[in-house]
């Protein structure tokens, strides 16, 4: 007998297809939320005016700068560059397309643990720049390089939560795409602050 003849209360439905998750970019405006580009914007302009002074200060007093950003682990600093390249190459391997839920998920999973590396590294060289008296006190330098850096761990600690939350959602299937893309933004300019301290901190002063 087949599966055909049996009632139909006894017929083995085939399981529901796994629905991808609706992370396709909207056409119907900019990504995300528009309140959300108000905050990029303004920690754009912020960093900038940052890293002016720190261009200005520098130009001024060269030789010191020079030799205070070479106290400084230029390869921690690298090394951190690649990191949050690699978690935003992981954000936008799903966002641009649907995916489904488990590739999203591992996504996630490598975007938070590129955000917990980098903070590792970060630690390491914290601890380093005590060792070596790149403290505050030392200089108006190390004063612009711990305020900044430290404003900017603060960004991926908040990053770490929006991509917790959006891990959550996507395991509940109530993902939605300005959700999604608003996370992914917020991601980017978190790679993007940090690719601008590298630069003004860690390469210009020493070049």
């Amino acid at each position: 007998m087949s599966e055909a003849d049996l009632p139909e209360f006894l017929r083995h439905d085939p399981p529901p297809p796994t629905e991808p998750v609706r992370t396709t970019a909207r056409r119907d405006g900019v990504p995300g939320e528009p309140g959300l580009w108000v905050v990029v914007l303004g920690d754009l302009v912020v960093f900038a005016a940052f890293s002016v002074a720190v261009g200005w200060e520098g130009r001024a007093e060269r030789a010191d700068t020079a030799a205070a950003a070479g106290r400084l682990l230029m390869g921690a600093g690298a090394l951190n560059t690649v990191v949050l390249l690699t978690g935003s190459l992981l954000v936008a391997s799903f966002v641009q397309r649907g995916s489904r839920p488990a590739v999203v998920r591992r996504a996630l999973w490598g975007t938070l643990a590129c955000a917990a590396v980098f903070a590792v590294v970060k630690a390491v060289e914290y601890d380093h720049a005590v060792a070596v008296g790149a403290v505050p006190g030392a200089g108006i330098f190390f004063v612009y390089y711990w305020v900044l850096t430290g404003i900017h761990l603060a960004h991926l600690a908040v990053g770490a939560v929006l991509l917790v939350v959006l891990l959550r959602r996507v395991g509940a299937g109530t993902a939605e795409p300005r959700f999604t893309e608003g996370v992914a933004v917020y991601w980017h300019l978190v790679d993007l602050l940090w690719i601008l301290l590298f630069g003004v901190l860690y390469v210009v002063p020493v070049t």
